[in-house]
């Protein structure tokens, strides 16, 4: 199977687990960019990316960080401007190789 962000996106969908080995291997060189522009993020941005790359949902990341959802919504919303990526998958996958 090759591994593309589609297919991690389905896997995630049905609730499959990321692999860090496999994560090393799928982020691509041009993504070296949103690893620098992690760097750039508020504290807040960081902290519900972090939680993202954890599996966790928009609801069970406002309980962890005692926020609102519509807070939640609000920084990964900010967060996939900034590094231009629209798809979930891929903005877990950056946390996770990105080490938040």
């Amino acid at each position: 199977m090759v591994l593309t962000w589609q297919t991690l996106s389905v896997a995630v969908g049905k609730g499959g687990a990321w692999v860090p080995g496999v994560v090393s291997s799928v982020v691509s060189k041009s993504d070296a960019y949103a690893l620098k522009m992690c760097e750039q993020m508020t504290r807040a941005e960081r902290e519900v990316l972090s939680a993202l790359g954890e599996g966790l949902t928009n609801d069970e990341i406002a309980q962890k960080l005692v926020v609102s959802e519509e807070t939640v919504k609000s920084h990964l919303k900010s967060v996939r401007q900034k590094l231009g990526f629209s798809d979930r998958a891929k903005l877990a996958l950056v946390a996770i190789h990105s080490g938040l």
